[in-house]
């Protein structure tokens, strides 16, 4: 699995430093100081998964800064946790329990303080799934629905499946497509399969490039069962070097777009695929 990417900062920097060197089994760390500056750039360009603070008093520049970035759009609302000593958790915990998503009390060790944050992402990925299933599930009694109105003559819209971890783009694209298509979007490729075994799907508009299950491998479980392989599937990827353009074009999809996508050059796609 792919390592989440973790922002570090705090007052102490031989801890945060300690903490980057004893936690690369875990994430991918990159520190950051505790100019606003500095934190609004690297929330900019390094995109972290999670934020983890070691502060030294709860008046630490750090916390009140905190209010300010989930305010700003380089905040990507990624988790934020705290490891602080006991004194400072408890005001903490007192005085603005909604300020972070995980409070840790030192002293903790490096691999348990990693532990305890891993399981928080896992916590999430759960909980994400659970939200997923639950769609799925709104989804088929939807299609129950459409199938009634099938029989009173009503054409059914054909239907596309977007699947990308990328919540932006997915809207971006269903808000494309939605007038002229039914449109159902997924974050992971993890219940497509059970998806197609409820509903009845004429496109998959599928991101190559995605944490727990890859879009090659999404590709791979739908064209082994005979049930879904004519499904069409368009590759959706970032990827441009040849070689990696290759490896996509070697699981025969039937079409691939590169990223950012081109609105007019997807419904000419969509179109040409299922139309």
């Amino acid at each position: 699995m792919k390592k989440k990417k973790l922002l570090v900062t705090g007052t102490n920097v031989q801890i945060v430093k300690d903490y980057i060197l004893h936690s690369q089994l875990y994430f991918k760390s990159m520190s950051t100081t505790c100019c606003w500056a500095d934190l609004e750039a690297h929330f900019e360009c390094y995109e972290p998964d999670g934020y983890l603070l070691f502060p030294d008093s709860s008046d630490d520049d750090m916390i009140s800064q905190i209010n300010k970035l989930k305010s700003e759009s380089c905040y990507n609302k990624c988790p934020i946790f705290i490891c602080a000593a006991i004194d400072v958790c408890g005001v903490i915990q007192r005085e603005n329990p909604q300020l972070v998503d995980l409070l840790l009390k030192r002293p903790v060790s490096a691999d348990n303080l990693s532990l305890r944050i891993q399981k928080h992402f896992d916590e999430l990925e759960k909980e994400r799934i659970r939200e997923e299933a639950k769609e799925a599930k709104k989804a088929a009694e939807e299609a129950v629905a459409n199938d009634a109105d099938a029989g009173t003559g009503v054409t059914r819209k054909k239907h596309i499946l977007i699947v990308d971890d990328d919540r932006t783009i997915l809207k971006m694209l269903k808000a494309a497509l939605e007038g002229s298509y039914e449109v159902t979007t997924m974050v992971n490729g993890v219940l497509v399969q059970k998806f197609l075994a409820s509903r009845e799907v004429d496109l998959i508009l599928l991101d190559y490039e995605m944490p727990i299950k890859t879009g090659a491998e999404v590709m791979r479980d739908i064209k082994a069962d005979e049930k879904y392989a004519e499904i069409p599937i368009c590759f959706l990827t970032g990827v441009t070097e040849r070689e990696k353009v290759l490896e996509i074009l070697k699981l025969r999809p039937n079409a691939y777009m590169e990223k950012p996508i081109n609105m007019e050059q997807l419904i000419a796609t969509v179109s040409n695929l299922i139309d």
